[in-house]
């Protein structure tokens, strides 16, 4: 069973006691291309803002404390083709159009981010060798294709969108409309990225350990064929090589792109 998700998701469009969302400017570049507004909805983390942002530096508390509290808009094109979440990302505007299809597969095309955001302390020093593109299709799996595009133009993201659909092995089916369906789709597509997230780092982890396990085997192997002085010395250089290279062996098998797991359309 997948584990709860961190953040779960609300309509918000008739609540007055909610902040308008951030990226109006975007939003309204949408509608002016015949986009229409169908609802705004609200992620609330479980446990409260506080439990999910007690991890990170405190001098991104406060910016996250402002940011996750606004909602983001959910628009649909004139043929109900393409779903477009405008939100606000650690400062700057997050913008995911997608498109389901007919096999049940799930096309993606995301505005690129401005910086690669910010992590929990914890992991500071692997955000630092995190690559941006990298971390924007990190979600992508089976099913789930995720395109990046550069610009903040809506008639350019809306082409560059349709040129990835029409590229798919499958056809387009119109999006769900109403509030309710809204909020339940964007909250499978979110599950999508949980599950995907933990599935891959297990099997990298895994991977990690089989690799370092036969390495280590065939290498004691080698070893015990030798003279003792020749056996001090070789652990000696595979500790010194563990210690310099693991990090790098570790951020290499986080992001190796060999395994991805299959991406479920929503059923009902």
């Amino acid at each position: 069973m997948p584990r709860e998700l961190p953040v779960l998701y609300e309509d918000v469009t008739d609540r007055t006691d909610v902040p308008d969302p951030a990226h109006l400017d975007v939003v309204a570049g949408y509608q002016a291309i015949g986009y229409r507004q169908v609802a705004r909805i609200l992620g609330s983390a479980r446990g409260g803002i506080d439990a999910f942002i007690r991890d990170y530096s405190d001098e991104h508390r406060d910016a996250l404390r402002v940011g996750l509290s606004l909602p983001s808009v959910l628009l649909l094109s004139a043929d109900d083709l393409v779903l477009v979440q405008v939100a606000w990302f650690y400062g700057f505007p997050a913008v995911i159009a997608s498109t389901g299809m007919a096999d049940g597969s799930l096309v993606e095309t995301h505005r690129r981010w401005d910086d690669v955001p910010p992590w929990p302390k914890r992991a500071e020093r692997v955000r630092r060798r995190a690559r941006l593109d990298g971390e924007m299709r990190r979600p992508e799996s089976r099913g789930r294709s995720i395109h990046v595009v550069e610009g903040d133009d809506p008639a350019s993201l809306d082409a560059a969108h349709r040129g990835h659909v029409s590229r798919a092995r499958s056809t387009p089916v119109p999006s769900v409309s109403s509030p309710a369906e809204l909020v339940r789709e964007v909250e499978h597509r979110f599950r999508g990225s949980v599950v995907s997230a933990d599935r891959f780092v297990l099997v990298q982890k895994l991977a990690g350990a089989l690799v370092t396990a036969v390495g280590a085997i065939v290498l004691l192997a080698l070893l015990a064929t030798q003279p003792w002085p020749a056996v001090v010395a070789g652990a000696v250089v595979v500790a010194l090589l563990t210690v310099l290279l693991l990090p790098r062996m570790y951020f290499w098998i986080l992001y190796a792109q060999w395994y991805r797991p299959r991406y479920r359309a929503r059923s009902g």
